[in-house]
C-alpha cells in the first residue's frame, strides 16, 4: 500500500498537466487573469522540474530549485518552439504557434516529460516546492503587498498622475530592504529573505514597467515589434532581413507560445513577465553569497549591486531578452555555489551557454568573452598543471561550447547582423580607448548642421525645400522638478560619486583579494576557484566597456556594469565577511550608507530632495516619459503609415516620434530626424504627442554622441506640408 502511495504521489505532475488543460479549455471561453499567471506558472515551472528531475540536479534552497526550473523551463519552451516551427509545415501544420497547435504540441510534451518522471519516481512537484513551510507561506503572502501596491501606483500615475502610492511604495522598500540588512547583519533571521528579495525586486520593477499607456522603453517597443511579426506569421522563420531581434527566441516563440497558450496579450507579456523573470535575478544573487555571508551582509550585497544599480530598474525592464539572459547567467552562478557534482555543473553550465545563443546576442558574446579570461585565469593560477583544476568547473569544456553555440546560431544558422556595426566601427575606430564620458548636449544649430552632413550619405537622397535649408532651429529644455532642498543638489552629486568610486574600488580589489585568500589558505577557498576566474573574467569585461568609446556605443556600460556585478558579488561578499570579522559595526554602518545612498538615488526619490529629472516611476510626466512612452493615438497613427504608404516612401520622425515607429515597422524609409534643412518634401512627417503638445523635438547627431532638444518646427510643417492624419496625440503631414 506504501508503494501505490509513493507511485501515486510521484504522479501529480501528471495531475498538473490535466489540471492545466482544463484551465486552458476554460479559459479559451471565460478568458480570466487568475488562470493566464496560473498557465505562465505552468510552462516556466513544470517543463523545466521536469528536465532538472530528470537529471537528477538536487538543490537544496528553495528560491535556487525556482530559478533553475525556470531557466531549464524557458529553454525548454524556446527550443519546442522552434523545433515545432520548423518540422510543423512537413506534418501539413502551416502555422505551428497558433493556439490549436500548441495545445497538442504541449500536451503531448508536458504528458510525456511527467510520465517518464512518474516511471523513473521523480516527482518534479516535489523537486519544485519540497521544503516549503507554512510560515513561507505565511510571509511570502504578505510580501505581495509589495508588486500589489507598486502596480496600484503605477496605474494611479497612467490615470489620475497621483504619485502618493508610487513614492511610498518605493520608499518603504528601501526601508524594508535597510532593516534587514542591519537586524540579520551578523546572525540569520527565520523568515524567508529570498521571498522577500523577490518581491521588492518585482515591485521597483513594476513600479516602471507597468507606466504608460503601451510599453515603456526603447528597445522594447522594437522587441514587441519582432513578436507581433511572429505572431501574425503564425511561425518562426530565420529572418530574411538578418535582424537580430528577429533571430532571438527569446522574443519571438517564447512570447508567441504564452500568448497562444495562456490567451495573455502579447503587450502584457513584455510589461509584466519579462519583469517577474528578471526579479529572479536579485533572488539569485542573494542566494549564491548567502552561502559565504550572513543574511544581512548577503541582502546588502544584493541592494548594493542589482537593486542599486541604475540599469536594474530603468533599464533592464526595457529589455526583455537580456532579462532573460541575466536570469540565465545568475542561475548559471547559483550552480557554481551548490555541492552538486562536478559534472552536473559542468553540464548546466553548457546547456544554458548553448542557451544564451538564443535568447541575447550581445550577452552570448560577452560570455564568451568572459569565460575565456576565466579559463585562462585559472590555467595561469594553478601553475598550469591540469591535475589542479580537477574540481573546477570552468574547463576547455564549456568554454568551447558556449562560443560554439554562440557561432553557430548568430552566424551560421541565423546569420544575423548583431555584429556588423560593432566590426565596422571596431575596423574604422579602433577600441578608443579613452574615459568615456557619455553623451553631450549641443545647441540646435550644431545639431542641424551636424545631422545635414550626416545625412548627405543617406540611403534615399534627399530632396530639400529651398525654405528649410534657411530655417534655423530654437533650443529649449525639459522643465525639471524643483526640490525641497535644492541647495543640496552639489553635495548630493559628490556623495553619489564617492559611493560609485567606493563600490567601484572594492570591485576593483576583490578579486585579486579572493586569489590571495585562496593562495593562503587553500583548504578553505578552494571551492571559490571559479568564482575567481569569473571575476577575473567580468574585470577586463567591465573596464573594456567603461573605457571603449567604441563598445559602450552597442553595450551601455551600466548594464555591462550590472552584468559584472553578477560574477563580483561572490569575490566582494567574502571581502565584507572578513571586513566584518575585523571591524563588525564599522563594516555594517559603511555597507549599509553605500546602499541607501545607490537605492535613494536609483529609485529617484533623491529628485525631490534635490530637484531634477524624476524617473517614470515616480511622476507622471517626465522627460523620461516623453522618450519612452507612447499612447494609443501615437501607435494608430504609426500603424496607418504602415498600412496606408506605398512601399519604399519616406518617413521623417524625432527621437520622440521615431518609438511609435518602432511598434509598427513598415516597408518604408525612415529618417529619425525632422529638422527643416534635412525635410524631404516628399516625405510624410510624423508628429508625436510631446511635439503637438509639447512643442518640443529631440534629435540625435554624431553617431548618437550629440543630443539637442529644440522648439519643434510647427510654423515650417504648416506652411510647407499638408495634414493627411490627425488624432489626438499626433499628427501626419505630406
Amino acid at each position: 500500500m506504501s508503494i501505490f502511495r509513493g507511485r501515486l504521489r510521484n504522479a501529480r505532475g501528471l495531475t498538473w498537466v490535466i489540471v492545466a488543460a482544463l484551465v486552458a479549455l476554460i479559459g479559451r471561453e471565460h478568458p480570466n487573469g487568475i488562470g493566464q499567471v496560473f498557465l505562465i506558472a505552468t510552462l516556466l515551472l513544470l517543463p523545466g522540474a521536469s528536465v532538472a528531475s530528470i537529471l537528477k540536479i538536487q538543490l537544496e534552497s528553495v528560491a535556487a530549485r525556482v530559478l533553475l526550473t525556470v531557466s531549464f523551463g524557458a529553454t525548454v519552451v524556446m527550443v519546442g518552439g522552434y523545433v515545432f516551427s520548423s518540422v510543423g509545415p512537413w506534418f501539413g501544420i502551416d502555422r505551428p504557434l497558433d493556439p490549436i497547435p500548441q495545445y497538442w504540441f504541449w500536451g503531448i510534451v508536458l504528458v510525456a516529460l511527467t510520465s517518464l518522471c512518474w516511471f523513473l519516481d521523480r516527482d518534479p512537484i516535489d523537486y519544485v516546492f519540497d521544503g516549503i513551510e507554512p510560515y513561507h507561506v505565511y510571509y511570502s503572502a504578505i510580501f505581495l503587498l509589495f508588486p500589489l501596491m507598486s502596480a496600484i501606483g503605477a496605474f494611479r500615475l497612467n490615470g489620475t498622475g497621483t504619485n502618493d502610492i508610487a513614492v511610498i511604495t518605493l520608499a518603504v522598500v528601501m526601508i524594508v530592504l535597510l532593516l534587514t540588512s542591519v537586524i540579520a547583519w551578523r546572525q540569520d533571521v527565520r523568515f524567508p529573505i529570498s521571498a522577500l528579495i523577490y518581491t521588492t525586486s518585482l515591485a521597483v520593477l513594476w513600479a516602471y514597467s507597468l507606466r504608460g499607456e503601451l510599453l515603456n522603453g526603447w528597445d522594447i517597443q522594437q522587441e514587441y515589434g519582432v513578436a507581433i511579426e511572429t505572431l501574425t506569421r503564425g511561425r518562426w522563420i530565420v529572418p530574411p532581413d538578418h535582424s537580430a531581434y528577429a533571430a532571438m527566441l527569446s522574443l519571438t516563440d517564447l512570447p508567441v507560445q504564452l500568448h497562444s497558450l495562456t490567451g495573455m496579450a502579447i503587450n502584457w507579456i513584455f510589461r509584466a513577465v519579462f519583469p517577474a523573470l528578471l526579479a529572479l535575478v536579485p533572488v539569485g544573487m542573494f542566494h549564491s553569497v548567502r552561502r559565504v555571508s550572513s543574511d544581512g551582509a548577503a541582502t546588502a550585497t544584493t541592494s548594493l549591486l542589482v537593486l542599486g544599480s541604475i540599469a536594474f530598474p530603468q533599464e533592464m525592464v526595457t529589455l526583455a531578452r537580456q532579462s532573460l539572459a541575466f536570469m540565465i547567467l545568475i542561475s548559471i552562478v547559483v550552480i557554481l555555489s551548490e555541492n552538486i557534482g562536478i559534472r552536473q555543473q559542468r553540464l548546466y553550465f553548457m546547456t544554458m551557454g548553448v542557451s544564451l545563443a538564443f535568447t541575447h546576442y550581445s550577452t552570448a558574446y560577452l560570455q564568451c568573452a568572459v569565460l575565456f579570461v576565466a579559463w585562462l585565469s585559472t590555467f595561469i593560477a594553478t601553475g598550469f598543471k591540469r591535475a589542479n583544476r580537477v574540481e573546477t568547473v570552468i574547463t576547455i569544456g564549456p568554454v568551447v561550447c558556449t562560443i560554439i553555440a554562440a557561432l553557430a546560431w548568430n552566424l551560421l544558422i541565423t546569420d544575423n547582423n548583431a555584429l556588423v556595426k560593432p566590426s565596422n566601427r571596431i575596423v574604422s575606430s579602433g577600441l578608443a580607448l579613452s574615459a568615456s564620458n557619455g553623451i553631450h548636449k549641443v545647441p540646435a544649430t550644431q545639431y542641424q548642421t551636424e545631422v545635414y552632413k550626416a545625412l548627405q550619405y543617406a540611403e534615399v537622397p534627399l530632396q530639400n525645400l529651398t525654405s528649410g535649408l534657411r530655417y534655423k532651429l530654437k533650443d529649449t529644455s525639459v522643465p525639471n522638478l524643483k526640490g525641497l532642498a535644492p541647495w543640496t543638489t552639489r553635495p548630493w552629486v559628490d556623495l553619489t560619486i564617492l559611493r560609485s568610486d567606493l563600490v567601484n574600488f572594492a570591485l576593483l580589489f576583490s578579486v585579486p583579494y579572493l586569489l590571495y585568500l585562496w593562495k593562503r589558505e587553500p583548504d578553505r577557498y578552494s571551492t571559490e576557484e571559479d568564482f575567481f576566474a569569473l571575476g577575473m573574467g567580468a574585470l577586463v569585461s567591465a573596464l573594456l566597456f567603461r573605457f571603449s568609446g567604441t563598445l559602450s556605443q552597442f553595450y551601455n556600460p551600466e548594464r555591462g556594469a550590472l552584468g559584472s556585478n553578477l560574477y563580483f558579488a561572490v569575490p566582494l561578499t567574502i571581502g565584507i565577511m572578513r571586513f566584518i570579522r575585523w571591524r563588525p559595526r564599522l563594516s555594517a554602518w559603511i555597507v549599509s550608507s553605500l546602499t541607501v545612498v545607490a537605492i535613494f538615488e536609483v529609485f529617484g526619490l533623491a529628485r525631490f530632495v534635490t530637484g531634477g529629472q524624476p524617473p517614470s516611476s515616480l511622476v507622471k510626466s517626465s522627460e523620461a516619459s516623453e522618450r519612452f512612452f507612447i499612447s494609443d493615438a501615437e501607435y494608430y497613427s504609426a500603424a496607418w503609415i504602415r498600412d496606408h504608404i506605398a512601399p519604399g516612401e519616406l518617413v521623417q520622425a524625432d527621437r520622440y516620434g521615431s518609438l511609435a515607429m518602432l511598434d509598427a515597422p513598415g516597408n518604408y524609409h525612415t529618417i529619425n530626424s525632422i529638422a527643416p534643412n534635412v525635410a524631404d518634401w516628399r516625405a510624410y512627417i510624423y508628429e508625436s504627442k510631446v511635439n503637438l503638445l509639447n512643442h518640443r523635438a529631440r534629435g540625435d547627431a554624431d553617431n548618437a554622441r550629440h543630443r539637442a532638444t529644440f522648439i519643434f518646427p510647427q510654423d515650417f510643417f504648416n506652411a510647407n506640408y499638408k495634414v493627411v492624419l490627425s488624432t489626438e496625440y499626433s499628427r501626419v503631414y505630406h
